[in-house]
């Protein structure tokens, strides 16, 4: 019997990228030096004694997942929403959207999809542009939960392993571009 494969397995490689072990030198009041034994004991002066001190660097990974909400992905909804809720809300600013030929936003809480027209790729393109000029920053993934039909879509070849491509069985890849990351959905629990 051959295990599938996890969610959270996608979702522990981003959450290694999030902290990283900072080394620096602190000063510190705990230990007086020799030298100054004989000042006050109300002088407090820093010192230099080397104590292996890590910090972590904090910084959120910016995830914008998409569900195509096309008739031919209609089954998708539960199974999405329940690997985005799996991702830690605390290491990572996650955006949920359902599209079809519109964006459209949608939340965990509400659960509600919107769209089921037809599919369109090049959307998303163009949403994550916008978006990127008001946050100021490229999102760090962007997760696409599609059976893989609809329009070509370009994306700029630094940016592409950025885009995380979900296929259902008998998706299509040849309308995104291949420097994206594919996975299909059926080797995931």
């Amino acid at each position: 019997v051959k295990l599938k494969r996890k969610w959270e397995i996608l979702i522990k490689r981003w959450f290694v990228k999030t902290f990283r072990e900072i080394e620096r030198d602190r000063e510190q009041f705990v230990r007086l030096n020799r030298r100054m034994n004989f000042l006050p004991e109300e002088f407090f002066l820093p010192s230099e004694n080397e104590i292996e001190d890590k910090d972590k660097e904090e910084k959120k990974i910016k995830v914008k997942l998409y569900l195509d909400s096309s008739g031919s992905c209609n089954g998708l909804c539960e199974r999405f929403f329940r690997a985005a809720a799996s991702i830690p809300q605390d290491s990572f600013d996650i955006q949920l959207y359902c599209f079809d030929t519109k964006i459209y936003k949608t939340d965990l809480k509400s659960r509600k999809l919107y769209g089921f027209g037809g599919t369109s790729f090049s959307i998303i393109s163009q949403h994550i542009n916008e978006l990127t000029k008001k946050e100021g920053k490229y999102p760090d993934v962007i997760w696409i939960l599609t059976d893989g039909y609809g329009d070509n879509i370009s994306i700029h070849n630094s940016l592409q392993k950025r885009w995380f491509w979900f296929l259902t069985e008998g998706g299509s890849t040849e309308y995104y571009p291949k420097g994206c990351r594919t996975f299909q959905l059926k080797d995931f629990e």
